[in-house]
């Protein structure tokens, strides 16, 4: 849902007469670390300063710290 909010909020038409300014960087809240997100900035060269949010990372397994 975060992604679709932003692309529509950054995807935003102006009223004709003004040129476009696309942003250089983004700052955002750890709520849209996803690599949705990430990926659509980065298409469009604008640089992300998000930090990372925990609880989108995979998370390391017991078995994979014992080498089974």
């Amino acid at each position: 849902m975060n992604e679709t909010l932003y692309v529509v909020t950054t995807d935003y038409k102006r009223p004709e007469g003004r040129s476009v300014n696309r942003p250089s960087k983004v700052t955002a809240d750890g709520m849209y670390d996803t690599v949705k997100i990430r990926n659509y900035n980065r298409k469009r060269g604008i640089k992300s300063n998000i930090p990372v949010n925990t609880r989108n990372r995979k998370k390391k397994k017991i078995w994979d710290e014992l080498n089974i």
